[in-house]
């Protein structure tokens, strides 16, 4: 009789202590959940290539529009100067004047050119990506790649005044390809692309002018024909570069 009294005593102490045990160990734990969860804020785990991206389009953002200008000239021309410096300084200062594509700063470009030594077109479109995303949104390629002068041919000059066909003796032919990179992808993508043409008479007088002495940079040079052909192209590829830009989205 003994022994069941004890049994049944063993019986109800352990019932009431995993009742005990049931009940207050969950409030134990709710509080320590509310607690951790007050002072750690939400994670969300996602594959490590998409983070990456993650983090680049955030930088996107604040880049938005922001364009790299790349000049190069693949043409033959024979001009004793760097007619891309020349042609990036005369196009930077007109996209300038409008205000309406920003650029990111000429030294930046120039130093990642340099750095990653990049001679071609195809070489820009494969590395552009990561030579500019984190500064730029669009890398603005411009190719000089037509630099010719030609003899004028007379006879296809009859509309023009007959007194100012005599005075020039040659046509400067220039044709350049301009193509707009878009960074905002993975992978950089080619949003458009147009070759222009631009065409300059030369006169007589300067059919031999000496640019070796009077060459870009002098006061002399804003007189001559070069310069004249120049800055028309300059101002042609500003406008098609504005009016393109506004085409993105």
């Amino acid at each position: 009789m003994l022994r069941i009294y004890i049994a049944g005593f063993l019986v109800l102490f352990t019932m009431g202590c995993t009742k005990y045990y049931r009940s207050e160990q969950p409030s134990v734990a709710l509080a320590s959940f509310e607690e951790a969860n007050a002072n750690v804020e939400e994670v969300v785990a996602c594959p490590v290539e998409e983070a990456e991206w993650y983090e680049v389009e955030e930088e996107l953002k604040q880049n938005n529009n922001l364009a790299a200008l790349v000049v190069f000239d693949t043409s033959c021309h024979g001009l004793p100067w760097n007619v891309s410096s020349e042609l990036t300084q005369e196009i930077r200062k007109g996209i300038a004047l409008h205000n309406k594509v920003p650029l990111i700063d000429e030294n930046t470009v120039f130093d990642s050119l340099v750095r990653t030594q990049i001679l071609s077109f195809d070489e820009m479109a494969k590395h552009c990506g990561e030579i500019f995303r984190e500064t730029a949104s669009h890398v603005v390629f411009v190719e000089l790649m037509h630099h010719n002068i030609l003899p004028m041919e007379r006879q296809a000059l009859a509309q023009f005044d007959q007194t100012y066909v005599k005075r020039c003796a040659s046509n400067l032919l220039m044709k350049v390809r301009l193509t707009i990179f878009d960074l905002r992808m993975p992978e950089p993508e080619i949003a458009l692309q147009e070759t222009l043409n631009c065409n300059q008479f030369i006169a007589k007088e300067f059919e031999f002018w000496n640019y070796s002495k009077f060459s870009w940079g002098c006061e002399s040079y804003e007189e001559t024909p070069i310069c004249q052909g120049h800055q028309r192209l300059a101002d042609l590829i500003v406008h098609r570069i504005e009016s393109l830009m506004g085409e993105i989205k």
